[in-house]
Parts: structure tokens; C-alpha cells; sequence
């Protein structure tokens, strides 16, 4: 890993960091081509400054606003969408009455 230490949001972005890297690039594939660390570092590093500009601009949010306003909209949706793919699909009791088997078919 790139070391991970520390604690608080940046210490826990850092182990996050380093698990995604060293799992899904360097032990999943990179390793097998070379020992060279300068890709992994560069990932690291730019990850690092991807998370820094996105945490700048999570302090501008207007959370309340958010929150108040937006997340409500978005929870409605879905929950519309939800709806609208439970009655397509023949309603709660379409699913209710099925086998487990038959419900994986379904």
C-alpha cells in the first residue's frame, strides 16, 4: 500500500485508497506484468487529489438544502419507480404466492 496511516476521514480515505489500488491493480493484474511501483503510486496520487477537490466541494454544499430539498425528490422517484416495477411485474401478490424457485424464474 501507500501507507495509510492516520486517522479521521483522511486516514480512512487513505486505507480505502490503498485496498482499491493494491486489490483491483496491483495484485489483481499489475503485478504480474512488473514490480515497478510508479503506476500504483501515480493512481494513488491522483486518487488522493480526486478526493481532495471532492471534499473541498462537499464544504460549499448547502447539506440543508440538500436534505430538504432534493433528497425528498429523489426517495419519491424511486419509490415511483419501485411501484411502477412491482405492478408490472403482476403486483406483491404475483410474488407472494411463488416457490422460491419459481420466483428466481420470474
Amino acid at each position: 500500500g501507500g501507507g495509510g496511516g492516520g486517522g479521521g476521514v483522511w486516514g480512512a480515505w487513505s486505507r480505502l485508497r490503498d485496498h482499491v489500488v493494491d486489490e483491483f491493480i496491483t495484485n489483481l493484474w499489475y503485478r504480474s506484468i512488473t514490480e515497478d511501483e510508479d503506476l500504483p503510486f501515480a493512481l494513488r496520487r491522483l486518487l488522493d487529489v480526486s478526493f481532495a477537490e471532492l471534499a473541498h466541494r462537499a464544504r460549499a454544499l448547502d447539506l440543508p438544502g440538500l436534505l430538504l430539498r432534493q433528497v425528498p425528490c429523489i426517495l419519491t422517484q424511486q419509490l415511483e419507480a419501485f411501484r411502477a416495477a412491482r405492478a408490472a411485474g403482476g403486483g406483491v401478490d404475483a410474488f407472494v404466492r411463488l416457490t422460491p424457485a419459481a420466483a428466481d424464474k420470474a
